[in-house]
């Protein structure tokens, strides 16, 4: 016991002392996206299967799982900490993430939304990289190369290329009738994601 109790100070001393937190962080825009495309997928912590009995797709939902101003002491955070949220197979939360989460508990984990940006540069040229980041955050969670969800694999740029030469990508996230929304159990996506997701189409999708 002793020898668990100090491995586990030795984690949490040595966690902390190479943390950068990010103060101010958004729950709306930067927080909630990640939650609902990494752990609210299908089975897991949405308002249908209530995994454990939670629901990180609403602020309320995630709140039971996080204890403000302490990470350390929700649980929300030790089953990312420690590799056990999102399960093994699925898409993994990147080291920006998940500070990101973390940060937002430690600084109080408010129910914070961002101002939309005054101007949305979509003037010049968008390339993959861009566009990708956007579907990483929101969509990867369903559709990856292990859970193609609708037998669309938005992991890679051949997976993106055909969803939106078929016209089921930009019909989705526009939330278009006929159309599944996408994000699923999420807010649409912010209209300058929109925005540039389009152009990079009608650019001829450039890597």
């Amino acid at each position: 016991m002793k020898k668990y109790a100090l491995v586990c100070l030795t984690l949490f001393f040595c966690s902390c002392r190479n943390d950068q937190y990010v103060p101010d962080v958004c729950f709306e825009q930067k927080v909630l996206p990640i939650l609902v495309n990494k752990c609210g997928t299908s089975g897991c912590h949405n308002n249908v299967d209530l995994k454990g009995g939670y629901d990180f797709t609403n602020y309320e939902g995630v709140m039971k799982a996080v204890a403000p101003n302490h990470s350390f002491s929700s649980k929300l955070w030790i089953q990312i900490q420690f590799g056990k949220m999102p399960p093994k197979g699925s898409p993994q939360l990147s080291d920006e993430e998940k500070m990101i989460v973390k940060s937002w508990i430690q600084f109080g984990a408010k129910n914070s939304k961002c101002s939309a940006p005054t101007v949305c540069d979509t003037n010049r040229t968008i390339l993959y990289g861009e566009v990708n980041s956007i579907f990483n955050l929101n969509c990867i969670g369903c559709h990856n190369t292990n859970n193609p969800s609708g037998g669309w694999d938005l992991s890679n740029y051949e997976g993106v290329k055909s969803a939106a030469n078929s016209g089921v990508l930009l019909g989705s996230i526009e939330w278009l009738p006929g159309y599944s929304k996408m994000p699923k159990s999420a807010s649409k996506l912010p209209n300058c994601d929109i925005s540039k997701i389009k152009k990079w189409i009608n650019d001829g999708m450039p890597q």
